[in-house]
Order: structure tokens, then C-alpha cells, then sequence
């Protein structure tokens, strides 16, 4: 059977804080967090060697259902073991967004889940606001029936405040009026911010999926293909 020893991460940098028989916990220097999960059960999710599709609109729903949105949702083929990878982004109170960045290893009748949790500090909305001055002639996407108004640096925008363009599902249109990703979460801009918790949450889990090692249990078990969904 399956246990936490047959991950092997790289935790350079990480200090062990919890530690249980099927969950372990680290956290960092950034004070973000780093998670390890074994579930023994078939995993609920969309299988990912059915593409990606399925698991977009499965994490989607999910996410919104807890006040949450989906910044991007992938499958990913690591030894040969088709996994999903994705990261949430999570309203903080009063202001600001935390993100979670989780891989999913699904086998037949087990899982891991490694998550990577980094939360937004100090003065928030710095670099939306920087964003979006740089992305302001593109806002304007489409047409709504709306009450607008004239803002002084962004042009016609709804009065609600809400500006055309900026907040947008990552993949599908249909579902940008639940979405919160906008278009600072772009990977493109990570380098120019490499402190925000977004930017760290991609580095971090990149990092993971290109270092982390299975055990034979987990090679060889039976792949996952069914779902109850």
C-alpha cells in the first residue's frame, strides 16, 4: 500500500510543521505553505487521461461553489502518470486574494494531493492597478446595456465600477460572469512581481512537478479512468 514515503519531494527551504499518517505540512520563509495529502479511496475528480476539458469545468464549478475561481486547470504527464494541476484563487478578508496551487496524482483506488498555499500581504492591489494601466486599451471587449460612466484613467466603465474586459474566465467566455481570474493573474506578468503570491504559487509548483518522485507503488498501480462524474 501507498504512504507518504513514496513522494519524494525537494524541500529545500521548507521546515516540517505537521506531521500525521496520510497529511504533512511545511511552511517557508514567505511563510507560505506546502501540503501533502494520500487519500485511499478512487479519486471523485474527472479522469485526466480523458483531457483536460473535464477537469475546467469540474474545478471551476467547485471553486465557485466556495466563493472561489480557477486561475488555471491542466493535466500534466509526470513518469508517465497523467495528472491534473491547477491553482485556485481565494478572496481574503478584508482585501487581497490567496492562492492555491495543488498537483493531483490519481491512481485507481488512491491519490495524492500536493498543495502550495501563498497568501497576499501588506498594501493589496498594487499590481492589478499597474496591470491595468498597461492592459487598458484592451479592456473594452464588449457590449453591454449598461449604465456607464466616464473614470478619469480607465475611460467608460460600468458604474458599478466594473471595468469591460478585465475579469474574465481563463478559458471559456461563458463563465466570466463567476470568474475572478483577471488579467494581472497572467503568467506573463510574474517576473515583473516575483514577491506576489500568484507568481510564487506558479514558481513553487512548477518546481514540484519537475523534481517530485514516485515509488514503485505509485508507478505501478492501476491508472485512473473511471469517474462517478
Amino acid at each position: 500500500m501507498p504512504n507518504l514515503k513514496s513522494l519524494q519531494l525537494d524541500l529545500t527551504g521548507w521546515t516540517l510543521d505537521q506531521e500525521q499518517a496520510e497529511a504533512t505540512l511545511w511552511f517557508d520563509r514567505e511563510t507560505d505553505v506546502l501540503g501533502v495529502n494520500l487519500f485511499n479511496t478512487q479519486p471523485d475528480i474527472p479522469a485526466p487521461c480523458n483531457g483536460v476539458e473535464g477537469l475546467r469545468n469540474y474545478f471551476r464549478q467547485g471553486a465557485h461553489a466556495q466563493g472561489s475561481g480557477i486561475v488555471e486547470v491542466d493535466v500534466v504527464r509526470i513518469h508517465n502518470i497523467a495528472c491534473a494541476s491547477l491553482i485556485i484563487k481565494m478572496p481574503q478578508t478584508p482585501s487581497g486574494c490567496s492562492y492555491q496551487g495543488s498537483l493531483v496524482i490519481p491512481r485507481q483506488n488512491f491519490s495524492f494531493v500536493i498543495r502550495v498555499k501563498c497568501l497576499e500581504h501588506g498594501v493589496t492591489g498594487a499590481k492589478e492597478a499597474l496591470v491595468m494601466i498597461v492592459e487598458n486599451s484592451n479592456l473594452q471587449t464588449k457590449t453591454v446595456v449598461e449604465e456607464y460612466v466616464e473614470h478619469p484613467i480607465f475611460g467608460r466603465v460600468l458604474k458599478s465600477g466594473k471595468i469591460m474586459g478585465w475579469v474574465k474566465d481563463p478559458y471559456d467566455p461563458q463563465f466570466d460572469n463567476i470568474a475572478l481570474f483577471n488579467l494581472a493573474d497572467h503568467p506573463q506578468y510574474d517576473a515583473k512581481f516575483p514577491d506576489h503570491p500568484l507568481s510564487r504559487v506558479r514558481r513553487k509548483l512548477s518546481h514540484i512537478i519537475n523534481t517530485v518522485q514516485f515509488g514503485r507503488d505509485i508507478i505501478e498501480a492501476a491508472e485512473f479512468r473511471n469517474s462517478s462524474l
